[in-house]
């Protein structure tokens, strides 16, 4: 599988979320791990399952969905 960086806007929105919400949560969210999350943040490249769980989860919270299902 390649490995590749999140894109600059995905990694822009990464690091507010976890401003946000903190590395814990997103991680646990996400799927990963906070070192996994540091490391995407930075644009160091990572598998492709990762970086689709990472966007899938900056997706998800730029909609709202996540507000959604906590509820």
């Amino acid at each position: 599988m390649p490995r590749t960086p999140l894109p600059p806007v995905a990694r822009e929105a990464l690091a507010e979320q976890l401003t946000r919400r903190g590395e814990v949560e997103v991680a646990f969210v996400t799927g990963t791990t906070c070192n996994t999350l540091r490391r995407a943040r930075r644009g160091e490249r990572l598998n492709a399952t990762t970086g689709r769980a990472i966007t899938a989860y900056l997706t998800a919270e730029a909609h709202g969905a996540l507000e959604l299902l906590a509820a």
